[in-house]
């Protein structure tokens, strides 16, 4: 089966690659020609880092490679039996793509959202096969995050759910099921691990000093300020934005702090400075 994926962004490009290293047939679609070839030269980088550390051969870089195809013609999607939506954060533009992706794809192809915040059900209602409109919420990066969140709409079936859970597997994620409300699981407690960020440095607290508590505290793993440079500054202003408006709880409310970062072009590691400053 082939997996499609729209979008060749950090999500979508990461998305992509992580099917074809388990051995899937990945079809990256953006309309920007631009997008696919950063995309094409991440993974490019990638494969050659994983080569020099041991842990692929270069035969099986090159086929990872080989089995991505690039295009910004929508119509290679055709023979994809499962395609992963995965643009930015905006109902609208979403919408507009699975009314697209329902009207161009044979009935049993299986479309799937990787929104963070986004209702299932209100996405699936935009097409004719909303028992065949799932969510599925990867994190960044991709290929390295082993969670994948599973959001069933109102009216999704339990066979679409047991394909895209089998998939999951498939391609060495854990896979947990997630209520469809907004944030899911994980997006309704980052957010404001990352509001709290901004709270404490707002207060005095270093960047470095926050960082070596929460690194501490997590033995060793990535904190919420490095988890937030690298996802962007940016989406967390977004996340916590969608959450608020969803939600109407005060806690979600965004930190000035962080309006003020966004605003300047604190992105985190894309723009060369977060939380932490960064080499580009």
């Amino acid at each position: 089966m082939k997996i499609g994926v729209v979008g060749a962004g950090l999500m979508g490009s990461g998305i992509a690659q992580t099917c074809s290293q388990a051995g899937y047939e990945a079809v990256n679609y953006d309309s920007y020609p631009d997008a696919l070839t950063r995309a094409k030269a991440g993974v490019a980088k990638d494969m050659k880092k994983l080569v020099e550390r041991g842990k692929f051969t270069e035969e099986h870089a090159e086929s990872v490679e080989k089995r991505i195809t690039y295009t910004s013609d929508i119509e290679d999607l055709r023979e994809c039996g499962i395609i992963i939506e995965a643009i930015f954060e905006d109902f609208e533009v979403k919408k507009s793509i699975f009314q697209q992706l329902d009207a161009m794809m044979p009935s049993e192809t299986i479309l799937c959202s990787n929104t963070s915040t986004i209702s299932i059900t209100a996405i699936a209602a935009c097409t004719n096969r909303p028992e065949r409109v799932m969510g599925t919420h990867f994190f960044s990066p991709v290929p390295v995050m082993k969670l994948l969140e599973l959001i069933r709409g109102m009216e999704t079936s339990d066979e679409t759910f047991k394909v895209v859970e089998e998939f999951g597997r498939n391609i060495n994620k854990v896979v947990v099921n997630a209520p469809d409300f907004s944030g899911f699981i994980t997006n309704r407690i980052l957010p404001l691990c990352g509001k709290e960020n901004c709270k404490m440095i707002a207060r005095g607290v270093s960047p470095e000093d926050f960082d070596k508590t929460m690194s501490a505290l997590g033995r060793g793993s990535m904190s919420a300020m490095e988890l937030a440079d690298f996802s962007g500054l940016d989406v967390l202003h977004g996340c916590l934005k969608s959450l608020h408006a969803g939600l109407k709880m005060e806690c979600y409310r965004t930190p000035l702090l962080l309006e003020q970062m966004v605003e300047s072009g604190y992105l985190g590691r894309k723009s060369g400075r977060g939380y932490f400053k960064y080499t580009r």
